[in-house]
C-alpha cells in the first residue's frame, strides 16, 4: 500500500466514513484500515480537527 493511499484512508476515517465504505473505496482489507486508523490515530484527529475549523458544523 502506498503512503498516498494510507492519506486517502486517514482523510476518509477523518471525514467520518465506516472502515468497510474506506476499505471497499480503496481496494484494501477492513482490518488493514482498522490498523491506519490504529497506528495514525492522533494524524486521522488532527485531520478532522482541520476539517471542523474549516467547515463548522459539517462533520
Amino acid at each position: 500500500m502506498t503512503e498516498e493511499t494510507r492519506e486517502e484512508i486517514m482523510k476518509a476515517l477523518a471525514y467520518g466514513l465506516d472502515p468497510a465504505t474506506v476499505a471497499q473505496c480503496n481496494g484494501v482489507t477492513v482490518e488493514e484500515v482498522q490498523a491506519i486508523a490504529a497506528e495514525r490515530a492522533q494524524r486521522v484527529a488532527g485531520i478532522r480537527s482541520q476539517l471542523t475549523a474549516a467547515y463548522p458544523g459539517a462533520i
